[in-house]
């Protein structure tokens, strides 16, 4: 664990970290909020996805416009901003469910909350980018990958909790103090405040211009649909066995694997060319999709997702990283974005057709498609992702 003791007492890394883990808590607690908090107005599932589909759909929209205006206007401003803006957006939300009945309302105020998600994660790898020396970089994403799953899985636990003492409504206050609060620390960060904007007026396509990055983003639409897949899929599969209140705790199993497999990833360096490296995890990745589909029960289930889990954060690592040595200097933060927001578009396409794949085929078919969706990766990755150039530093 050396490269991590060296990485977290770098100065300044441990106010980062903090700020960081702080300000994207509330998107995984609003996984489960928001739909609990529609649920109880209307007591429809019809319209708590409608309103957690137009949060999806406006956060995966105005990902890469606030990673442009991070590259052009600065950190410390656009986190103000949006952390602020999606706290008033998650107020919004809870005072229009207790005020009125129309779901619209509720939609519109989740439009705002999903418009103004905050950078957090392309700032964060941006500032890894800049701030760690280059031999702790990939331990750096390997972290920012494990603190990700940890976030996932705490998220959920800790609306559990609220709601448990608690209407729902206090998860999504909280989440909107975590939002403005941790958004504010991040942006009075030393390494934020010292964020020097970009001179130049950027090109309309931005860092899409660039071959290189054309050349990743597809693989960030497929990784994230893969694992949506799989997600669905365990919830199908854990419903079919006469276990679905179990379908959350196998879902964390692969989290669990995850952070193992990105605890190792970084704890050493790596033999290989990224992209040598991101084509092996994929297609360790959607091998253990594969297995999935011979299943049997939900304990051997659980034990197989652990598997899938190790190759988890290592690929999203190797990628970013990659990202990180491709991406124009002056658009490094859009870069990130842009993968974000594909990451957020492969989810939301892959959670409608491994549906019509569950509900038409065996219960087991979110696997199979997870496992396809991965292998595409794995083959555009070996085909087509590029390599960094040697003499780049960034």
């Amino acid at each position: 664990m050396t490269r991590y003791r060296n990485l977290l007492s770098a100065p300044g890394v441990p106010r980062i970290v903090a700020a960081g883990t702080v300000t994207r808590l509330p998107m995984s607690m609003l996984s489960l909020a928001v739909p609990l908090l529609v649920v109880g107005q209307t007591g429809s599932y019809v319209s708590a996805g409608l309103v957690v589909a137009c949060f999806t759909i406006a956060a995966g929209v105005c990902a890469p416009i606030s990673g442009r205006a991070v590259d052009r206007l600065g950190a410390s401003l656009i986190l103000l901003i949006t952390g602020w803006g999606q706290a008033c957006g998650l107020v919004g939300m809870v005072l229009f469910a207790r005020t009125t009945s129309n779901v619209a309302w509720v939609a519109a105020a989740a439009v705002l909350a999903g418009t103004f998600v905050p950078p957090v994660s392309p700032v964060m790898r941006v500032l890894w980018t800049r701030q760690i020396r280059p031999d702790l970089r990939d331990v750096a994403f390997a972290f920012e990958s494990i603190t990700i799953d940890m976030l996932y899985i705490s998220g959920p636990m800790l609306v559990a909790f609220l709601i448990a003492v608690a209407p729902v409504e206090t998860a999504l206050v909280a989440a909107a103090a975590c939002s403005a609060l941790g958004a504010t620390l991040l942006a009075l960060a030393p390494g934020t405040r010292g964020w020097q904007p970009a001179p130049r007026s950027p090109h309309w396509l931005g860092p899409l211009r660039s071959d290189r990055v054309r050349r990743v983003l597809p693989i960030s639409l497929l990784i994230p649909g893969s694992l949506t897949a799989v997600e669905l899929g365990i919830i199908a599969f854990s419903s079919a066995h006469g276990a679905k209140a179990l379908s959350g705790v196998l879902i964390a199993t692969m989290s669990v694997g995850s952070i193992a497999g990105g605890i190792y990833w970084g704890s050493r360096s790596q033999p290989g060319t990224p992209r040598r490296q991101m084509t092996l995890l994929l297609l360790a990745m959607a091998g253990g999709m594969a297995l999935l589909t011979v299943s049997r029960n939900v304990i051997l289930l659980g034990l197989l997702l652990v598997v899938v889990g190790l190759a988890l954060a290592p690929s999203i690592t190797v990628e970013y990283s990659l990202m990180a040595e491709v991406a124009p200097p002056d658009e490094i933060t859009e870069s990130f974005s842009w993968m974000n927001a594909l990451g957020q578009a492969g989810g939301a396409a892959a959670v409608s057709l491994a549906g019509l794949v569950v509900t038409r085929m065996h219960d087991t078919g979110g696997f199979a498609l997870g496992a396809i969706l991965a292998g595409s990766a794995a083959l555009l990755c070996a085909l087509f992702a590029p390599d960094p150039e040697p003499h780049v530093e960034r």
